[in-house]
Protein backbone atom coordinates (compact mmCIF):
# COMPACT_ATOMS: atom_id res chain seq x y z
CA UNK A 1 0.00 0.00 0.00
CA UNK A 2 2.05 3.51 -1.18
CA UNK A 3 0.27 6.57 0.95
CA UNK A 4 0.47 10.11 -0.52
CA UNK A 5 2.85 12.64 1.11
CA UNK A 6 -0.01 14.16 3.18
CA UNK A 7 -0.98 11.08 4.62
CA UNK A 8 2.68 10.58 5.08
CA UNK A 9 2.78 13.39 7.46
CA UNK A 10 -0.55 12.74 9.02
CA UNK A 11 0.47 9.21 9.91
CA UNK A 12 3.86 10.72 11.22
CA UNK A 13 1.83 13.61 13.54
CA UNK A 14 0.29 10.93 15.26
CA UNK A 15 3.25 8.79 15.91
CA UNK A 16 4.58 11.93 17.08
CA UNK A 17 1.90 12.71 19.40
CA UNK A 18 2.06 9.21 20.60
CA UNK A 19 5.79 9.63 20.98
CA UNK A 20 5.36 12.51 23.56
CA UNK A 21 2.38 11.20 25.73
CA UNK A 22 4.40 7.89 26.15
CA UNK A 23 7.57 10.07 27.45
CA UNK A 24 5.67 11.98 29.42
CA UNK A 25 4.22 9.11 31.09
CA UNK A 26 7.35 7.13 31.86
CA UNK A 27 8.50 10.52 32.87
CA UNK A 28 5.65 10.36 35.60
CA UNK A 29 7.39 6.39 36.72
CA UNK A 30 8.59 5.93 39.76
CA UNK A 31 11.63 4.46 39.92
CA UNK A 32 10.11 1.27 41.60
CA UNK A 33 7.73 1.43 38.54
CA UNK A 34 10.04 1.93 35.92
CA UNK A 35 12.18 -1.40 37.67
CA UNK A 36 9.01 -3.13 37.48
CA UNK A 37 8.49 -2.44 34.28
CA UNK A 38 11.88 -3.29 33.41
CA UNK A 39 11.16 -6.87 35.29
CA UNK A 40 8.30 -7.54 33.57
CA UNK A 41 9.69 -7.14 30.21
CA UNK A 42 12.42 -9.59 30.23
CA UNK A 43 12.15 -13.36 29.03
CA UNK A 44 10.27 -15.61 31.48
CA UNK A 45 12.32 -19.00 30.27
CA UNK A 46 11.84 -21.92 32.26
CA UNK A 47 14.65 -24.78 32.62
CA UNK A 48 14.58 -27.94 30.25
CA UNK A 49 12.34 -26.02 27.65
CA UNK A 50 12.63 -25.49 23.94
CA UNK A 51 13.03 -22.19 24.63
CA UNK A 52 15.70 -22.75 27.16
CA UNK A 53 17.69 -24.27 24.67
CA UNK A 54 17.34 -21.78 21.72
CA UNK A 55 19.01 -19.29 24.19
CA UNK A 56 21.70 -21.51 25.52
CA UNK A 57 22.01 -22.31 21.60
CA UNK A 58 22.58 -18.67 20.61
CA UNK A 59 25.60 -18.73 23.45
CA UNK A 60 27.16 -22.06 23.83
CA UNK A 61 26.62 -22.33 19.67
CA UNK A 62 25.28 -26.02 20.18
CA UNK A 63 22.20 -27.85 21.02
CA UNK A 64 21.28 -29.87 23.97
CA UNK A 65 21.69 -33.48 22.26
CA UNK A 66 25.36 -32.24 20.45
CA UNK A 67 26.59 -31.70 24.54
CA UNK A 68 24.86 -34.97 25.24
CA UNK A 69 26.84 -36.20 22.77
CA UNK A 70 29.81 -34.54 23.44
CA UNK A 71 30.19 -35.56 26.99
CA UNK A 72 29.56 -38.76 26.34
CA UNK A 73 32.28 -39.52 23.37
CA UNK A 74 34.69 -37.55 25.52
CA UNK A 75 34.22 -39.62 28.72
CA UNK A 76 35.04 -42.41 26.38
CA UNK A 77 37.87 -41.29 24.44
CA UNK A 78 39.32 -38.26 25.65
CA UNK A 79 41.24 -37.22 22.67
CA UNK A 80 37.87 -37.15 20.83
CA UNK A 81 36.83 -33.50 21.73
CA UNK A 82 39.11 -30.57 23.22
CA UNK A 83 38.68 -29.84 27.24
CA UNK A 84 36.99 -26.44 26.52
CA UNK A 85 34.29 -27.82 24.20
CA UNK A 86 33.75 -30.52 27.15
CA UNK A 87 33.96 -27.93 29.72
CA UNK A 88 30.82 -26.00 27.49
CA UNK A 89 28.90 -29.15 26.88
CA UNK A 90 28.77 -29.52 30.45
CA UNK A 91 28.04 -26.57 31.63
CA UNK A 92 25.54 -25.78 28.93
CA UNK A 93 23.94 -28.89 30.25
CA UNK A 94 23.99 -27.16 33.70
CA UNK A 95 22.16 -24.20 32.76
CA UNK A 96 19.48 -26.26 30.67
CA UNK A 97 18.99 -28.32 33.59
CA UNK A 98 19.09 -25.64 36.43
CA UNK A 99 16.32 -24.22 38.54
CA UNK A 100 16.44 -20.88 40.56
CA UNK A 101 16.55 -21.41 43.83
CA UNK A 102 16.78 -18.99 46.94
CA UNK A 103 20.38 -18.58 48.48
CA UNK A 104 19.62 -15.47 51.06
CA UNK A 105 15.96 -15.21 53.09
CA UNK A 106 16.94 -11.65 54.15
CA UNK A 107 14.74 -8.59 53.54
CA UNK A 108 16.50 -6.69 50.92
CA UNK A 109 17.68 -3.23 51.21
CA UNK A 110 15.61 -0.37 50.98
CA UNK A 111 16.60 2.82 50.95
CA UNK A 112 14.81 5.42 53.78
CA UNK A 113 13.64 8.79 52.63
CA UNK A 114 14.07 11.17 54.96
Amino acid sequence: MTMTAHQIQTELGKLEQLRTALLQQAGNMTDAEKITALEDAQPKIKPGTAQMEALLQAGYKMSVKTAEAIIKERDADPARWPLERYEAAQAMLEAYKAKPQVISTRQRWQRTRG
